[in-house]
């Protein structure tokens, strides 16, 4: 597409012009918030001058649907270990707007905030083919386990 400089001596752009500027302005206008969106998803691990998060950096990774981020390790608390599951979204937005979520981020927030959450350990146990009673193409059986599901509602720290 070529884009054409105008002044005062050349006549302003016809409509079918305008338009295909319009688009193009748009489609820039898409590309820059996706890039600001890209900065701001590595924003909490230090990357952008920005400060380091309340969790460990190391501890974060994606996540592939709900917040951006989140971040599993080992905290104390009055001398005892408790695990930890922080959930990051990171969220660009202008001074005068507030920062939006997808409906599911919106969904997961309420559940969260309403202590409706309900934590699984499981377990993907994986032995040699040898070792189970099923005789599969694959040299190795796999099968899930739930070892412990708690329902989280009460206390805060």
């Amino acid at each position: 597409m070529e884009l054409r400089v105008w002044n005062t001596k050349r006549n302003p752009p016809d409509d079918e012009e305008l338009e295909s500027l319009r688009k193009r302005v748009a489609e820039l206008e898409r590309e820059n918030a996706y890039f600001k969106g890209i900065n701001v998803d590595v924003a909490p691990f230090g990357f952008l001058g920005t400060e380091l998060p309340p969790c460990p950096p190391n501890a974060i990774t994606t996540c592939r649907i709900g917040p951006d981020l989140f971040a599993i390790y080992i905290k104390e608390f009055d001398d005892e270990d408790f695990l930890r599951i922080d959930l990051i979204e990171a969220n660009y937005f202008g001074h005068d707007k507030e920062p939006a979520y997808t409906d599911l981020q919106t969904r997961m927030r309420k559940c969260f905030l309403e202590g409706r959450i309900i934590i699984r350990w499981l377990d993907f146990l994986v032995t040699p083919k040898e070792m189970r009673e099923a005789n599969w193409n694959s040299p190795y059986e796999s099968y899930w386990t739930v070892l412990e599901t708690i329902n989280v509602r009460d206390e805060k720290f």
